[in-house]
């Protein structure tokens, strides 16, 4: 989310959580108690954002906290900003309560739950194309917030990689911090890193605090669990510990839990959990995505144009994704044609749809020409900012064709726990940049 848009108190609030969301992960428990428990965010000045901190530790939060605080809130708005805490009770902290007084009709609804982890709020129902593929997964994610007819513990969804699965998990994370509900949402990644620095750190009741009581738990890519015993026993623990206190947990796979290499302890509460397969839009239904998008981002396609994208039968969203905002920057820049669609689009996207994954080799040989670069730079130890962005796109890439943080990270030479942020960053950077996603796609 862009710090611009942080107009709105709730909205403000719902960000700062996100903010001590990471930071719980990032500091000794004692720390984060006392610096940071209870703060709020006040307001947005220009590229400040000030907080209100509690006396007796300002001076402390903005020195040798501050760094490490801003961090974190680059990951959440995805711009620079300087934090400054101020006192609670100062003249600065009242005049933003006076500027932004309670609503005396207020509702529980109103203020965000706490919430662990990050949650992307753009994902939400409404921005989510319900299609025959996924209309069970997305009623039981609805019904775990509105009440259905089949009360559940736990649902995983499941599907290829690219068909929406991540979109309706943090759809429900946002719609349940939103009524309150106390959230924790996280990848299988960021829930190994987390409990690991808290066996490091021997703060592992504080890891239990944060993920185990919560009223949701949501995990993504439950099949990064493999492998990893002592992740696999706390999840187990960790999935009864909510569903004990009344709580639900929903997670997302590439596969089946059956099909997912995943021990028997862990794998009998997967599959007995309410489970709900994602797949692939059919013509009317990529029709339909392509002119939501262009609703979205007040663009007009012309008939013609959309046509072509929805006869690509995209093998997954991301694809036609991808294909659909090309068309809209090039309708924009007043470029688009049916010779330049075919070019830019057509030809790349059919054929990452009739041949499948990319060999390694040939995609980041193609990463590496459009950076300027030679494959070797990709491997290398390099930190020249073209090499990290080209590095980072290719790790993004390989990652919406379906291969593992383990995967890329033999592939790129990398150790698998900083895969997840290098391909988080490349994700940012074909999302700037829709032409060079299609482009990489051929």
């Amino acid at each position: 989310m862009s710090g611009s848009c942080m107009t709105e108190p709730r909205d403000l609030a719902r960000a700062w959580q996100a903010i001590l969301g990471k930071l719980q992960f990032d500091l000794a428990p004692a720390n984060y108690a006392t610096f940071l428990d209870g703060t709020r965010a006040l307001r947005l000045e220009g590229d400040t954002l000030v907080a209100e901190g509690n006396r007796g530790n300002v001076e402390e939060v903005n020195g040798r906290l501050r760094t490490l605080i801003e961090r974190a809130a680059f990951k959440v708005f995805d711009e620079e900003l300087r934090v400054l805490f101020v006192p609670k009770g100062s003249a600065s902290a009242t005049a933003s309560a006076d500027e932004h007084p309670a609503r005396a009709d207020s509702a529980p609804g109103d203020t965000a739950g706490p919430l662990v982890g990050n949650v992307n709020r753009r994902f939400t129902f409404d921005r989510h194309l319900p299609a025959a593929g996924n209309r069970v997964a997305r009623q039981c994610c609805i019904d775990v917030i509105e009440g259905g007819s089949l009360p559940t513990s736990s649902i995983v969804l499941y599907g290829r990689p690219g068909l929406g699965k991540t979109h309706l998990l943090h759809a429900l994370a946002t719609r349940a911090s939103d009524a309150g509900w106390s959230v924790a949402c996280l990848s299988a990644e960021e829930f190994t890193s987390g409990f690991t620095r808290s066996l490091f750190k021997h703060s592992i009741e504080d890891f239990h605090d944060a993920v185990r009581r919560v009223q949701l738990l949501v995990v993504d890519d439950l099949q990064d669990l493999a492998g990893k015993k002592a992740t696999q026993k706390e999840f187990v623990h960790t999935i009864d510990a909510v569903a004990n206190t009344g709580g639900v947990v929903v997670g997302a796979s590439e596969e089946h839990p059956r099909d997912l290499d995943l021990p028997e302890r862990l794998s009998s509460r997967l599959q007995g959990a309410v489970t709900a397969r994602i797949t692939a839009f059919d013509a009317a239904e990529r029709r339909a995505y392509v002119e939501l998008l262009a609703r979205d981002s007040n663009s007009a396609l012309p008939a013609w144009a959309i046509d072509r994208i929805v006869g690509l039968d995209a093998p997954s969203v991301r694809v036609l994704e991808g294909a659909a905002r090309t068309a809209i920057q090039l309708a924009r820049s007043n470029a688009l044609t049916m010779a330049e669609l075919d070019l830019s689009l057509v030809s790349n996207a059919a054929r990452e749809a009739s041949t499948g994954v990319f060999a390694e080799r040939e995609l980041l040989e193609n990463v590496a020409r459009h950076f300027q670069l030679c494959f070797d730079d990709l491997t290398a130890r390099s930190r020249k900012p073209a090499v990290t962005a080209a590095r980072a796109v290719a790790a993004a890439v390989m990652q919406e064709r379906g291969k593992s943080l383990a995967q890329i990270g033999a592939v790129l030479g990398r150790n698998r726990g900083t895969i997840s942020d290098i391909a988080e960053r490349g994700r940012g950077l074909l999302e700037a940049d829709p032409a060079l996603r299609m482009r990489l796609a051929g």
